[in-house]
């Protein structure tokens, strides 16, 4: 399991594999808050339930990652434990993170460009473009 940031020319971009759907998942979680700069507090945990749903496993990573890029902006807080479910089309769980005390390069969005999740020699593997 793990991400590596790919060079890209104007956005961020991650290589993300996990043995199965939710550790990709959490990886891709990870190496986005690492394109962000994101440093989460030592303040009170917030913690969320999670409930997503879309036709593909794309969608529902794009949906994800758009949650906690939304919490990030809206609520100046950051997610860094979570405890999570993936299936091919369903997303469930509790995330739980605390404000942030660090936010050096804010995504904007997560995109399509290049994005299909596939299965690979280590379980599953993509690669996400962030617009920063």
């Amino acid at each position: 399991m793990g991400f590596s940031e790919i060079d890209h020319t104007a956005d961020c971009a991650v290589r993300v594999w996990g043995d199965d759907l939710t550790s990709l998942f959490v990886e891709a979680a990870r190496g986005m808050n690492h394109c962000a700069g994101a440093q989460v507090g030592n303040g009170p945990r917030v913690v969320r339930d999670l409930l997503i749903e879309a036709s593909d496993t794309e969608g529902l990573l794009v949906s994800f990652l758009g949650d906690l890029i939304f919490a990030q902006e809206s609520d100046n807080v950051g997610f860094d434990l979570f405890d999570i479910r993936v299936s091919d089309r369903r997303a469930a769980g509790r995330l739980s993170g605390a404000r942030l005390e660090n936010l050096a390069r804010p995504i904007k969005a997560v995109t399509y460009h290049s994005l299909r999740v596939r299965r690979s020699a280590r379980g599953y593997e993509t690669q996400i473009v962030f617009d920063v």
